[in-house]
């Protein structure tokens, strides 16, 4: 876990599972519960925290140049957390 290299390559799958499929455009915020296959498990569901993880987890995402996607994530994101 010390090779740079792996970390990122680690952090970039991990935000290629969620992204697109988090995203919940007629809700706001994210989808966070899945099975291990991606299968959503709870539409619903919103928690303060997952959805500020989420946010931040998108933002370094963007930050580190790990995947395409991840700026506009971080954004709908803090949209949500915001409220209207």
């Amino acid at each position: 876990f010390a090779d740079p290299g792996f970390l990122r390559d680690q952090a970039r799958r991990v935000l290629a599972f969620y992204l697109p499929r988090c995203i919940d455009e007629d809700a706001g915020g994210f989808v966070t519960s899945f099975a291990d296959d991606g299968a959503i498990l709870d539409p619903n569901g919103r928690h303060l925290v997952q959805q500020a993880r989420y946010a931040l987890g998108f933002a370094l995402g963007h930050r580190f140049g790990l995947l395409p996607g991840c700026a506009e994530a971080a954004a709908h994101g803090l949209a949500f957390l915001r409220g209207p």
